[in-house]
């Protein structure tokens, strides 16, 4: 840290520590705390020309994203059970995992695709850091934590290219698809539970954006995936006498989903009448009135989902 500010000093950058810090600084060997070198010299030798120039704007890039392969990181992606999403989550969110670090680990080992070594992998690759203060009387325990936001922005491009490119999720995807177009609630109910389990959001929580926005966002990001069956897909877009959550043309140019998500604000609140009413939605607004006259959509129809956590239920009603 003290060498930190000695090198932007040196360079003229002290007023960009905090800059510096926030995105380059977090990791620790032993009991040393430490800047990320690399990043420091290069974000020094990107910028020192740039002080005191007009119209140059001194930036703190990302130089770490593509410095190494990161093919098994992304392998063990697909074998991480719905417990270990959600403490991925966590860390997206800036919070701190509990985990068992595997101080031994091996290449050959990671064959096995223990979620143990996947989290050591992370620490082992600087995708996580350790808190040096955390005891614990388990042996080989330790909080981890994404360091800073230059690592949190490949953990979020990591995690993009595999839900993007993943084929389990792909496939669940288009069933989802499928179903919407055939007003299959089963279906569609079947395929966001599955994917729900497996998701991690790339959400920001310095707004205080409503919590619709976060499935907003999930149903948004999966059907980006279902192009193939989609021909297009709008979302909050006006119609009727409002704006409706999502309007999908199917890629015949025959079907129309109009969906409306709503959130249940507790385990036991009734799933099915809220997506119930969310239906009564798309019909008393008429998001859907200007396709039931257009003689080339043979089928609309009303889809009505409600969340709550890592679940859904789903209603379908056959508009048209």
């Amino acid at each position: 840290e003290k060498e930190t500010g000695e090198v932007l000093s040196y360079y003229g950058l002290t007023d960009h520590y905090e800059s510096v810090r926030n995105n380059y600084d977090g990791y620790y060997f032993g009991t040393i705390h430490m800047y990320c070198p690399w990043d420091v010299m290069s974000f020094c030798d990107d910028n020192y020309k740039k002080v005191g120039v007009e119209n140059k704007i001194i930036t703190a890039d990302n130089y770490w994203i593509n410095t190494s392969g990161n093919d098994v990181i992304e392998e063990f992606m697909g074998f991480i059970e719905p417990e270990d999403v959600d403490k991925m989550q966590d860390l997206l969110d800036g919070k701190s995992i509990t985990t068992e670090v595997r101080t031994s680990l091996c290449y050959g080992d990671l064959k096995n695709h223990d979620v143990k070594d996947f989290w050591t992998l992370l620490l082992y690759t600087g995708y996580l850091t350790f808190d040096p203060q955390y005891r614990s009387a388990k042996k080989n325990e330790y909080r981890l934590y994404i360091p800073n936001e230059e690592i949190k922005d490949c953990f979020k491009s990591k995690i993009m290219d595999f839900f993007e490119t993943n084929p389990e999720m792909r496939n669940s995807t288009d069933e989802l698809v499928k179903g919407l177009f055939d007003g299959n609630a089963e279906t569609v109910e079947n395929s966001l539970n599955g994917l729900l389990g497996k998701y991690v959001s790339i959400r920001d929580f310095s707004t205080k954006a409503p919590k619709e926005n976060y499935y907003h966002g999930f149903m948004n990001g999966l059907l980006v995936n279902g192009t193939s069956y989609i021909e297009e897909h709008k979302s909050n877009t006006e119609a009727g006498d409002g704006y409706a959550d999502l309007i999908l043309l199917s890629s015949g140019k025959n079907s129309i989903a109009v969906l409306e998500l709503k959130i249940a604000s507790g385990e036991l609140d009734d799933r099915i009448s809220i997506s119930e009413k969310a239906i009564e939605q798309i019909i008393k607004a008429k998001y859907a009135d200007r396709f039931m006259t257009n003689k080339t959509i043979k089928s609309v129809y009303a889809i009505g989902i409600c969340f709550y956590k890592k679940n859904c239920s789903v209603v379908c009603k056959k508009l048209k």
